[in-house]
């Protein structure tokens, strides 16, 4: 199958073809689940790439916001000063939103020679279980059905009854509603 499919590749750090079995898409599906788990723990930063591998432990995304102007920078090992195992804060005061910034100091950078390694990001121990990754789909799940605002097929609205519901000022929710429908007097 990974010749097939993904011959020049790692399996998490892969796309796959839209046109294959109905065994293939199944198990597709489960390794996108896998890939939404999955973090790279910073150890040299060598095999970690700094704009497309999950490497930010935190709970609403894994993955860097983005660069702020232009970068050449690849690996992570090229934010980290060399031979004193801290962070060049210089570097990413240039390249990184303050978000980044402050999830990246907070990892703390092993001393030795230790190598990047991947874990489950869902259970403190780094190793995946059926449970957490179940609680993930299940989550994802949620958050698919109420970012869409399609209609139910009872005909409810379920992503405005909850942003109505939410414990907000009015004109808070007012001007998600607004977002939301391209509403935003931004001329």
């Amino acid at each position: 199958m990974k010749a097939k499919y993904y011959p020049n590749g790692d399996l998490l750090d892969t796309t796959f073809p839209l046109q294959s079995s109905p065994a293939w898409k199944a198990i597709m599906h489960g390794l996108d689940l896998l890939k939404k788990g999955v973090i790279w723990r910073v150890a040299d930063g060598t095999k970690i790439k700094i704009w497309r591998h999950h490497w930010l432990p935190r709970a609403w995304s894994l993955s860097t916001i983005g660069s702020k102007r232009p970068c050449r920078l690849k690996w992570v090992s090229q934010l980290i000063r060399d031979g004193s195992r801290e962070w060049n804060e210089e570097i990413l005061e240039r390249f990184f939103h303050r978000n980044d910034i402050d999830e990246i100091l907070k990892i703390k950078l092993p001393g030795g020679n230790n190598e990047d390694a991947v874990a489950w990001h869902y259970e403190k121990t780094g190793c995946f279980s059926v449970r957490s990754a179940y609680r993930l789909g299940m989550d994802w799940k949620e958050i698919g059905t109420t970012t869409s605002s399609s209609s139910n097929t009872n005909g409810e609205r379920m992503v405005w009854k909850k942003l109505w519901a939410l414990r907000l000022p009015p004109k808070v929710k007012v001007f998600g509603w607004k977002l939301a429908h391209n509403g935003l007097a931004t001329q």
